[in-house]
């Protein structure tokens, strides 16, 4: 684990992973793991479950730092931005498809 951080709706990470392990695989177990002491901690009563869904990109090395600061300042950006607005519109930019019940 590089850098991590979160806000009420999402979680970022940086993370170096090795080639022997499939993104999809440590996805899991992240949300595996979470989930039993998201539940159990007093101080996120709210949280039910993650999405089925996740998204994953890598960084190229000469971008470590400036995507290690994006991921620090994410609880000041999500206080102007919204997570789904800031999805949707990264889709639109990229020329994916936004599927929003991936979200739920």
């Amino acid at each position: 684990m590089v850098s991590i951080n979160s806000v009420t709706d999402h979680l970022h990470m940086l993370i170096n992973l090795s080639p022997s392990i499939s993104l999809k695989d440590f996805i899991s177990a992240v949300k595996s793991k979470s989930s039993t002491w998201l539940k159990q901690d007093s101080r996120t009563t709210m949280f039910t479950s993650w999405c089925k869904g996740y998204y994953a990109c890598t960084v190229s090395p000469s971008m470590m730092q400036k995507t290690i600061k994006y991921i620090e300042s994410q609880t000041e950006h999500h206080r102007l931005v919204y997570f789904d607005t800031e999805i949707m519109t990264m889709c639109q930019h990229l020329g994916l498809t936004f599927h929003p019940d991936d979200m739920r």
